[in-house]
């Protein structure tokens, strides 16, 4: 009597051994699906119920689960694909009766997102088919008949030109976020980025912009690309070469461009600096000396009037928490405006009634970005110390090392109390602030040799 084929659980590939009679039968199943209208979440998790196995056995060693399912589990609306093959094995032998060599294949379609094209103004449709006419003569994209479709974005950029993107927030809905993707699309997945415009619908040849896995997989084929070379920082599309002196630099730069000449990767020269001792990076002025705020974003936190609602003031801290590690007891000084944030709900229009004292550590908190010193960069040869403190609503700490004989920051670190720990006795205080500032700092401290200093 043939075994009936079990349940398989979503984008799962199974393999399970069964025990009947004393008899080994061995059961392979693969399966690569999603259910259309399925339930919650959960049911993506990578597993199996293997019908016909001995009650109370577990899924062992044997049976392999891999999942590899684009959806997402929070949308009842599905993608299926399902292809699944059953072969019987008994006494480690193929079976003579053909009723236990099955092959099932079946495929079952959800409706793909789609959505009309955008009207665009005369200017911006002429710029697009511009656009559009380029990436087609390099084969960056092709005309598509896919049953997908994405509006078309453009984004402006500084420079008055635009970047041109799919909207793709209701494919990224049903996308599963992938760690460690493929720096790649794989020819069955095009169809899904294809781009509705007025003139025509195109889909992408390669990673376009707006994609939910398009960063991660572009930030592992620049590592990839630029593997073993420890005086590169890239960032996405930015690059960082530091270099001790121009003659160094040069072949810093050399052996770059080699790097990207191989793997067919061209730079934007207008976009580029070479040979300069700083310059600003990913929101900071790199020196020689060290790292800072770059000017420009601190004028703008200082320009930021005093916020009227709950979503304007979480607005305000997140922009002066990005350069945190430059401020010194940065807990202590937003401990007040942190209160006007309990209960807070996603864009809260709540109106806030400042008080007087409120208003001063508000306007501290900008001045405290103003003082903002400049941070070094940490040496592994160089004498390291931490100093800590406490009071009696926060902690803070601070990484220095000795350069030229003077000791230099390297980073600040603060915490606000909780409740329990307002408790603890001033000598408690002091400890943990050394405590939480030693964990902080684990990164730098790990394996060194350091001073602790207590700030009075």
């Amino acid at each position: 009597m043939p075994v009936k084929p079990g349940r398989s659980r979503l984008g799962c590939t199974i393999r399970g051994i069964m025990y009947r009679n004393g008899e080994v039968i061995r059961r392979r199943t693969t399966a690569t699906s999603t259910i259309d209208e399925v339930g919650p979440a959960r049911h993506l998790i990578a597993g199996a119920r293997l019908a016909g196995l001995p009650p109370g056995r577990r899924r062992g060693a044997d049976d392999v689960i891999n999942s590899d399912l684009m959806c997402n589990g929070n949308d009842n609306r599905l993608i299926y694909h399902q292809n699944i093959e059953w072969n019987y094995l008994i006494g480690g032998r193929r079976s003579e009766d053909e009723g236990l060599q099955k092959e099932l294949k079946r495929t079952i379609k959800s409706i793909p997102v789609h959505s009309k094209a955008r009207q665009l103004d005369p200017k911006r449709l002429a710029i697009a088919k511009q656009e559009f006419k380029f990436m087609l003569e390099n084969d960056i994209i092709r005309p598509s008949k896919s049953h997908w479709a994405s509006p078309l974005h453009m984004v402006a950029k500084k420079d008055g030109s635009f970047r041109l993107c799919g909207d793709y927030r209701q494919l990224n809905a049903k996308t599963v976020t992938d760690r460690y993707p493929i720096p790649r699309i794989e020819e069955k997945d095009k169809c899904k980025t294809a781009v509705i415009t007025p003139f025509g619908l195109y889909e992408y040849n390669v990673i376009n912009f707006g994609l939910k896995n398009a960063p991660s997989s572009f930030q592992r084929f620049i590592h990839e690309v630029l593997w073993g070379l420890d005086f590169v920082f890239p960032y996405l599309d930015d690059i960082l070469i530091a270099s001790a002196s121009e003659v160094e630099h040069s072949r810093h730069l050399k052996i770059i461009f080699e790097r990207l000449n191989k793997y067919g990767l061209k730079i934007n020269v207008s976009k580029s600096i070479f040979g300069v001792t700083e310059l600003n990076f990913l929101g900071y002025l790199v020196t020689p000396e060290g790292s800072k705020p770059l000017p420009d974003k601190v004028q703008a936190i200082v320009d930021y009037k005093l916020p009227d609602t709950v979503h304007d003031l979480r607005t305000f801290l997140g922009m002066i928490n990005f350069y945190r590690r430059y401020l010194k007891d940065a807990a202590q000084t937003q401990a007040i405006l942190h209160e006007y944030l309990r209960g807070a709900r996603k864009k809260d229009k709540r109106k806030i009634h400042w008080t007087k004292e409120a208003q001063i550590q508000f306007e501290r908190c900008k001045q405290s970005l103003i003082n903002a010193t400049l941070l070094s960069f940490p040496h592994p040869e160089l004498p390291l110390s931490l100093s800590a403190d406490a009071s009696d609503s926060a902690i803070g700490g601070v990484i220095q090392q000795k350069e030229n004989g003077m000791w230099r920051p390297v980073a600040f670190f603060s915490k606000k109390l909780n409740n329990t720990q307002k408790n603890y006795s001033t000598y408690d205080r002091e400890l943990l602030s050394i405590y939480l500032s030693i964990k902080h700092f684990n990164y730098l401290l790990e394996g060194r040799e350091f001073v602790i200093f207590k700030r009075s």
